[in-house]
């Protein structure tokens, strides 16, 4: 299975401490999946709140919670799902233009179709390499898993990058 897509984002920053950062992001997504015979269009918008520690030298810690509402072109009774997010994440700097990120998120699928005994909760950990290339341009690199979810397995490398205007 091959899936390829994009994310937009607005985002908003402003210091609401000395050494605090809060962000407010409005984000809009597209997914293609291509799975064979049954290839699937993912689009996606939601809202995420973020707050930044930004007085260390050496670390970035950062939190946030985001919602995203998600449907896809299957036209089942299950074409949707509304996603609750928590990230936690920590930046290490290297030099001035680049950062190495460790993180993790829990992720609760609070759509209505599913059931108590399905995995409504679940986790995804990794690890990013992200290069500043100006204040406006930025490249990663990163790996990421999803854990605790039966029958399931998902490992994913990807390429990104940022463009700030």
């Amino acid at each position: 299975m091959d899936r390829f897509g994009a994310i937009g984002f607005l985002q908003y920053r402003m210091p609401v401490a000395e050494d605090v950062e809060l962000g407010l992001t409005g984000s809009a997504s597209y997914m293609f999946t291509y799975a064979g015979d049954n290839d699937v269009t993912v689009t996606g918008i939601g809202p995420a709140v973020s707050v930044t520690y930004t007085g260390s030298d050496a670390f970035i810690p950062s939190m946030a919670v985001s919602y995203t509402y998600s449907k896809d072109n299957s036209h089942t009774d299950i074409d949707y799902q509304h996603l609750i997010k928590v990230p936690v994440n920590l930046g290490f700097r290297i030099g001035e233009n680049a950062v190495v990120n460790g993180f993790g998120i829990w992720n609760y699928d609070a759509s209505d179709y599913m059931s108590d005994n399905d995995n409504r909760s679940f986790y995804d950990a990794g690890v990013e390499v992200q290069y500043y290339a100006s204040e406006t341009f930025s490249m990663s690199l990163g790996y990421k898993a999803v854990l605790d979810v039966e029958n399931y397995e998902s490992n994913t490398i990807y390429l990104g990058t940022l463009i700030r205007f």
